[in-house]
């Protein structure tokens, strides 16, 4: 029995969040420094109205991006059992069937009608158990 493999390929949605978590973050950071900035302002200018708009605005896209990082991650975290961890592909059983239908059994020899009126005849694998038979 073979141990499963710790080594994983990174999920796509983690990166995504991070991403997303640290564009919001440093997105709201600095906007919540202009605000700071605009509502200290001892020049004894006013404040044009549209500063204010763009800093708000500014400051509510940072929080909904690092919001939206945030839930990204969790679905992610969530989905992660769809992932497939790399090398566990497996192959499906393939049982031959014969132009009218029937159904061969699998690795005796048998020789299944081919095109045309030949015989197909199944060949084996060296390396295989009939290999050397």
């Amino acid at each position: 029995m073979t141990t499963p493999s710790t080594m994983r390929q990174p999920s796509p949605s983690s990166t995504l969040a991070i991403g997303y978590i640290t564009g919001g973050v440093l997105l709201t950071i600095w906007a919540a420094v202009w605000y700071y900035f605009l509502s200290n302002d001892e020049s004894g200018e006013p404040v044009a109205r549209w500063k204010w708009y763009v800093c708000i605005g500014l400051l509510c896209s940072g929080i909904a991006i690092a919001v939206i990082g945030v839930l990204v991650g969790r679905i992610g975290r969530e989905a992660q059992h769809a992932d497939a961890t790399i090398g566990q592909l497996t192959g499906a059983i393939v049982t031959p069937n014969t132009p009218n239908g029937q159904v061969l059994p699998a690795n005796t020899g048998a020789v299944a009608p081919g095109v045309g009126g030949q015989a197909v005849v199944p060949t084996t694998v060296a390396g295989s158990p009939r290999a050397g038979v």
